[in-house]
């Protein structure tokens, strides 16, 4: 599930937040945070939940440019051998991938990288009461603000081959399912 909601000044919209989905500029634009229990009591709950495959790749291309910084940590995310500097070039990105992809498929699951659908729920039931594409966020963003959600890291495609497909499309089946018949 998850905990952190956001709560426009008005307190009538909250957005819940999904790691890898803008959750840290939904956090710097909320002023007020609130947890799935408060949320249930305001009218209108959003969530934007992302492709999962588009979201398992942004994480990974977050750590492979953070990598490359010899002040940043991965180990919060991910064990050094996993990624490790020494072998961050590009001719690398995909045994990188591969060995993330692998890490991810067998590990316990971290909030930037386990199926959203479970984060949305509560009891067993949805929190948000809307769900819009995470592709889509602007568009409703303006509908329910006023403005759009600024950038915080923007993040381009990089063409991959398929690895392991299968057994992803297994991990996520429940947001792959859940997508399919109400986002993409």
């Amino acid at each position: 599930m998850i905990n952190t909601y956001g709560l426009n000044d008005e307190g009538n919209i909250c957005v819940g937040f999904i790691n890898k989905a803008a959750s840290t500029a939904m956090g710097d634009f909320f002023r007020k945070k609130i947890t799935a229990k408060e949320a249930l009591e305001i009218p209108i709950r959003l969530a934007f939940p992302r492709d999962p495959y588009d979201r398992f790749l942004s994480f990974f291309f977050n750590l492979y440019t953070e990598v490359k910084r010899a002040d940043y940590d991965i180990t919060e995310f991910i064990p050094k051998s996993v990624m490790c500097r020494e072998s961050v070039i590009e001719e690398s990105l995909f045994s990188n991938l591969k060995m993330y992809t692998d890490y991810v498929l067998r590990a316990k699951p971290n909030a930037h990288w386990a199926p959203q659908l479970p984060q949305l729920m509560m009891d067993g039931e949805l929190v948000p009461n809307s769900l819009h594409k995470f592709s889509d966020i602007n568009l409703f963003w303006k509908h329910y603000f006023g403005c759009e959600l600024p950038v915080k890291r923007n993040y381009s495609r990089f063409q991959v081959p398929d690895y392991k497909m299968s057994e992803f499309r297994e991990y996520y089946k429940p947001d792959l399912i859940f997508g399919a018949k109400f986002l993409w």
